[in-house]
């Protein structure tokens, strides 16, 4: 998802607000020795208010406090049903067994300074995960800014008057499908503009590569004809000393 994404999405009539994030499924080492498949979610940019209103899904502080800089995360409490709970102090390390973490993360190395509960686990069942054994052990948040994508993995967005209607419920349900049409109706526009973004940085890169390939070429050329210009210099020079002897 894209910030040009956000844009279209906040535009349509129906739309209230929109919060782009990130998260990643990663192998997690923790203090004790365990490899534990963990999803990673970001909290949203500047100060986490509760009174925010485009912080959507919030979750309930259950212990500690809220990450306040790089390197800090909080744990979902139901992590604890996995078998592999955190605690507060604990040094959580990105493990090496994953393939290329630098790509998504900044940080590999978290301290949990908290606990919550968050609406977005509600269940015994463990969610699937693409990662390890496919199911997640562990679920941590941290602040967007330990991320390091181009592109948002995730979007929630808030539909206006849905909170005041009972869910499920038949009024809710065609307030929000009304919604999710409109959104589908732009879909195609908006994969066509990723498309030809994705397609203009592979040119780009790919140009690049061939600029880079041609004047390391011209140079080898150069080079090849200065010093076949000294050997045939050499070789005129050691007939005329023949000659001469």
């Amino acid at each position: 998802v894209t910030d040009e994404d956000l844009k279209a999405l906040e535009e349509i009539d129906g739309v209230e607000s929109v919060m782009p994030a990130y998260s990643a499924d990663l192998l997690v080492d923790t203090p004790e020795g365990d490899t534990v498949v963990t999803r990673i979610h970001s909290l949203p940019d500047g100060e986490l208010d509760s009174s925010r209103e485009d912080w959507l899904n919030q979750f309930t502080l259950v212990e500690g406090r809220l990450p306040e800089g790089e390197g800090e995360c909080v744990v979902e409490a139901g992590s604890a049903l996995a078998g592999n709970p955190a605690k507060i102090g604990d040094k959580l390390t990105v493990s090496a067994d994953n393939k290329d973490p630098e790509d998504t993360l900044a940080c590999m190395t978290y301290e949990v300074v908290g606990v919550v509960e968050s609406s977005y686990y509600f269940s015994y069942e463990r969610e699937p995960a693409s990662v390890g054994s496919g199911s997640v052990g562990m679920v941590l948040y941290v602040r967007s800014e330990n991320f390091d994508l181009d592109v948002y993995t995730d979007l929630y967005l808030s539909v206006s008057g849905a909170a005041e209607l009972e869910a499920p419920g038949e009024a809710y349900e065609s307030l929000v499908q009304t919604v999710s049409d409109r959104i589908e109706e732009i879909s195609g526009a908006q994969c066509a503009l990723r498309l030809e973004e994705v397609r203009a940085d592979a040119q780009a890169e790919l140009d690049d590569g061939w600029a880079e390939y041609n004047d390391a070429k011209a140079e080898a050329d150069a080079e090849f004809a200065d010093a076949r210009t000294e050997l045939d210099d050499g070789w005129a020079e050691l007939a005329d000393g023949q000659r001469e002897l």
